[in-house]
């Protein structure tokens, strides 16, 4: 018959995502008192019970040990509903020590862990955006609650943004927010794995129920996310289709009124949508505008296959930028330079921090010009697609650089 010890202690770790369980021993000394065989020597067997109290495993025999040595450690799997979820409520576990050797378990010892789980797996919530508006940007933000019974977890994100097929490659961050200025027309996909620590403080030994002993509770959630973005940098790019529509109007006006109303309803549907497209690229609301995209290929089709392209390509930017972002100024601190990528954060006016580079899709000496010290940079180079910038002569330390747009 095993004797109850507080010589025996050990952490408890439930791993959500495999549905286990796992017994790791952590007691602090072997060789004298309760525990008086070598650490080495130490085996256990394993009773646990679910909140209905039966036991879903129950290991009596000391010939077939669930664990021995040093730092003895059993994992066994959580008992689980018809639906396959893990059985909330306290559990009870039971782990019996003793010499190894000794399989009759004439000198062995017994402590009890027990802790409530009530855990539900958090659902991702991730707000996607994008702007195809000068200054361009797609953003994916992690927006999850993750805590559970007032505890918040350890999280470690992978979160990417996959793009299209017809491209390849993806852009990976560790962070809760993924933002960037380098993406695509087509589908792309945003990916996020949440990989969770909780410390619960419910569980405790059977000998003072008043002294929380913490288990931990891991678990991995992933989602997978398709988003478009529009190819459509105009109103313009729907106008072959808005002109089949009012030409089929106009064909049947006079010969099939029945058939030349549905085309007017149509057309009229469409050009509140259109008008709102247009409106929405001017005063620079990028979101609003796919949602008119949208509309008018629900309402139109593609009969002209016109509206939008299939093809991927990189987004540059369309509109005008604002006057916040229309001068950007560096000081030369590092020499030799010969280049450099003017971002966000270089605006005069504004509190943008971003480190994106705020000029790509731009064309040097026609949307912006680039001053050294006031004086017109002569004989430089841009790459619009990485938004890096070439002085004509390499700059001396101190030098003030600046981009100045001057498109409308």
């Amino acid at each position: 018959m095993a004797t109850e010890s507080t010589a025996i202690t050990y952490n408890t770790v439930v791993n959500y995502n495999s549905k286990t369980i796992t017994f790791t021993d952590t007691s602090p000394t072997y060789g004298s008192g309760d525990l008086s065989w070598a650490e080495g020597s130490n085996a256990f067997i394993t009773t646990a019970t679910e909140p209905n109290g039966t036991n879903f495993y129950n290991n009596t025999s000391g010939a077939s040990p669930d664990a021995t040595g040093i730092n003895a450690s059993f994992t066994l799997s959580l008992p689980t509903d018809g639906d396959g979820n893990v059985v909330q409520g306290d559990y009870t576990i039971r782990l019996t020590y003793f010499d190894v050797s000794d399989t009759g378990l004439s000198n062995a010892f017994y402590r009890d862990y027990k802790f409530s789980l009530s855990y539900a797996t958090p659902v991702h919530d991730i707000d996607i955006s994008h702007s195809v508006i000068n200054p361009i940007f797609f953003k994916s933000v992690d927006n999850t609650v993750y805590t559970s019974n007032a505890v918040t977890p350890t999280i470690t994100r992978d979160h990417r943004l996959y793009y299209p097929s017809a491209i390849g490659g993806y852009n990976q961050v560790s962070t809760k927010t993924l933002n960037t200025n380098l993406f695509y027309t087509g589908v792309s996909e945003v990916y996020l794995r949440s990989t969770l620590s909780y410390t619960f403080t419910s569980g405790y030994y059977a000998q003072d129920s008043s002294t929380p002993v913490n288990y931990t509770l891991s678990d991995i959630i992933t989602s997978r996310i398709d988003y478009t973005v529009s190819g459509v940098t105009s109103s313009c790019d729907f106008y072959c289709s808005m002109k089949e529509v009012y030409d089929n109007y106009y064909a049947n006006k006079t010969t099939n009124v029945g058939k030349a109303n549905i085309y007017l309803a149509q057309y009229e549907e469409a050009s509140l949508a259109w008008q709102m497209l247009t409106q929405s690229i001017n005063c620079g609301k990028s979101v609003d505008m796919q949602t008119y995209v949208d509309r008018l290929n629900n309402i139109l089709g593609d009969s002209c296959n016109c509206s939008d392209s299939t093809s991927s390509t990189q987004v540059v930017g369309i509109g005008t930028v604002t006057n916040i972002e229309r001068v950007y100024s560096r000081e030369a601190t590092i020499s030799p330079a010969a280049s450099y990528t003017f971002t966000f954060a270089d605006a005069v006016t504004g509190s943008s921090t971003s480190t994106n580079a705020a000029l790509i899709g731009l064309t040097y000496n026609k949307d912006f010009i680039v001053l050294i010290d006031g004086i017109a940079d002569i004989g430089g180079s841009f790459n619009s697609t990485t938004g890096l910038y070439t002085f004509g002569s390499t700059l001396s330390p101190n030098a003030i650089a600046q981009a100045i747009i001057i498109k409308p």
